[in-house]
């Protein structure tokens, strides 16, 4: 063997040793990523899926297109742009409705913005014998704030002993992904920003076999306006959709409020608004998606998804109720206080439940409002009953009507807190619960991704065998929609039962007072299932 070729040899066992970048073609481009050695996890970030949106300007409130040939490989190094976002309402009165928060990631926002970011363990070269299954995370905040990076992927695979490939994607945020509108529908695309989800997981079906995943097993997950949208993906196309992008679903804390036709009054009173303060100059839209968010209700979001008559063709609960859903397994949370972020603490003590309702749900009637106050009158002071409305409503009875259609199929969990405060988390057909402090509205998204929210605080109980029990038990859903078949050889949890309809069994994670983790099974509140039955009876949401 000559020098020559002893040197080559020697420079490629060089190369290999320091994990020379791997590079995935996707046909359209060509991405290199990297290997982290101390975490062991390799990383895509800032993967172009679409056009960008507003090149050429017929694709602004258009449907997702496919990308164009980019030549070269490209660095999938850094985060991508978040897209442009919008805010909750901060008003006292709502001339007319909406939706939930989250945290945001200091990003530069842009309206080229669909990308996403692959985390595989690992090194991808070379290849497994078996691809891994796939989480596809839908990042919450009203569907007007949010973005994929703001979640770190590296969390779950840990939480799932290197069992999982993550995926979290972004999507066109307020006015730009869910301006409502007769003139919308005629010109462009509704619900674009639900388009640009569903987008992402033709992407993923089409290309995550590049990354060692298999496209047969993937479990979409979300929370707040992530866990709505999930929602709206089971029921899209009436349940029918084809070919199926979701083997399973986990939804925290699941969204949905009053989801208006598309040229309903208040989806009209919105487009209008938009009108008057722009010229579809992207400086002055920006200016609009905010100011018309602003105007909304407190704690509220003006841009949500509408029923389209297309990709959502009738009201989601209408679509639950009929059993035409997409996917076969699910799991759900929730926490015990989802109502207290969206009530505005500066009327804490002079909150009239009555007037809280009208704003609320603006489109009741008197008849409808007295019942509602009625119904929670011995629930608390008026703050706590105005707490529990918005709670149940938007939140926890959503949940109970996405668990029917998959009874005996799914999981439910609960995260409680000692002084009733309680976080839920609801699984195709588990059901489980956590007495944890305080519980409020995203108090479980530390569990799932600690090293960007931080186990800390009194939010949070920092106890490794809790949070393994936890979020391991998801993760375990993720894998083999099982919270029962294991990804380690822990043995934490008592072994889980499905949800079912008759049955309502939800797993309880509790601490007691000298802060040991207490986890068991139990039946759903009676009380809390009969408000349920009462939201529906009047119609809502």
């Amino acid at each position: 063997m000559s020098i020559t070729m002893l040197v080559v040899l020697s420079y490629h066992a060089t190369a290999n040793a320091v994990h020379f970048p791997p590079v995935v073609n996707l046909g359209y481009v060509r991405y290199s990523g990297f290997f982290d050695n101390p975490t062991n996890i390799t990383r895509f970030l800032g993967i172009r899926i679409a056009l960008i949106p507003f090149m050429p300007g017929s694709l602004r409130w258009s449907a997702p297109q496919r990308p164009s040939y980019i030549q070269g490989v490209q660095p999938a190094t850094d985060f991508p742009p978040t897209c442009m976002i919008g805010s909750q309402g901060l008003s006292s009165v709502n001339p007319f409705p909406s939706n939930p928060l989250s945290e945001q990631v200091a990003l530069t926002p842009s309206e080229d913005c669909l990308f996403l970011n692959v985390y595989i363990p690992g090194q991808l070269f070379p290849r497994r014998r078996k691809n891994l299954p796939v989480v596809v995370w839908i990042h919450g905040g009203g569907w007007s704030v949010g973005s994929a990076s703001t979640y770190n992927g590296d969390d779950l695979i840990k939480d799932a002993n290197g069992g999982v490939i993550v995926v979290t994607i972004q999507y066109r945020l307020g006015l730009f992904g869910f301006l409502p509108g007769t003139e919308v529908k005629k010109h462009g695309a509704l619900n674009a920003g639900l388009l640009d989800q569903n987008f992402a997981f033709q992407w993923v079906q089409e290309h995550i076999t590049k990354f060692g995943g298999d496209p047969t097993q993937v479990t979409l997950w979300g929370e707040s306006a992530g866990a709505g949208s999930i929602l709206q993906h089971i029921v899209a196309q009436d349940g029918k959709s084809f070919p199926p992008l979701l083997k399973a679903a986990i939804g925290s804390s699941t969204a949905l409020a009053s989801q208006y036709y598309y040229n309903d009054p208040v989806a009209e009173s919105i487009y209008t608004a938009v009108v008057a303060a722009t010229n579809a100059d992207i400086g002055v839209l920006q200016n609009a998606n905010l100011e018309v968010a602003h105007s909304a209700y407190f704690g509220q979001y003006t841009f949500v998804p509408v029923v389209d008559g297309s990709f959502i063709t009738r009201r989601p609960t209408d679509l639950l109720k009929r059993g035409r859903v997409n996917g076969e397994k699910l799991l759900v949370v929730t926490n015990s206080l989802e109502g207290s972020i969206f009530l505005d603490p500066r009327i804490a003590a002079t909150i009239q439940v009555s007037n809280f309702v009208h704003q609320l749900l603006p489109e009741l009637g008197q008849h409808e409002v007295d019942a509602i106050v009625t119904e929670y009158k011995d629930l608390g002071s008026p703050f706590e009953q105005a707490t529990a409305i918005i709670g149940e409503y938007a939140l926890y009875c959503p949940t109970q009507y996405l668990l029917r259609p998959f009874s005996g199929k799914s999981y439910k969990v609960l995260i409680k807190r000692p002084s009733n405060l309680t976080i839920l988390i609801w699984w195709s057909p588990i059901q489980a619960t956590f007495a944890i402090a305080p519980g409020e509205h995203g108090d479980d998204i530390p569990y799932y991704f600690p090293s960007r929210f931080g186990l800390r605080g009194n939010a949070v109980y920092n106890n490794t065998t809790f949070r393994k029990a936890f979020a391991g038990s998801l993760l375990n859903f993720a894998i083999s929609h099982n919270p029962n078949t294991k990804a380690d050889s822990s043995n934490i949890t008592p072994t889980w039962e499905t949800w079912t309809a008759h049955g309502n069994v939800e797993m309880v994670f509790n601490k007691t007072m000298t802060d040991t983790p207490d986890i068991q099974s139990r039946s759903t509140s009676a009380g809390l299932l009969k408000r349920c039955q009462f939201w529906e009876s009047i119609g809502n949401p």
